[in-house]
């Protein structure tokens, strides 16, 4: 399976955006844009970085066996 998620950031200062994704199954991320931690059995969390005023998109690939 592959995600897309498009991350704005309307504040005038850079953030970082923490980003949980619930994966279910028995998975493994097979590419990622940034670099994850696997939080849970059943969860991923992404640190995405995010521009003042701008935009960032988190795509991951994970292989999932039920």
């Amino acid at each position: 399976m592959e995600f897309e998620i498009t991350v704005r950031n309307h504040k005038d200062i850079p953030v970082v955006v923490e980003v949980n994704e619930p994966i279910g199954g028995d998975w493994e991320m097979v590419s990622s844009t940034y670099k994850f931690t696997k939080t849970a059995a059943f969860a991923a969390q992404f640190d995405v970085p995010v521009d003042k005023d701008g935009t960032a998109v988190l795509k991951y690939r994970v292989r999932v066996r039920y």
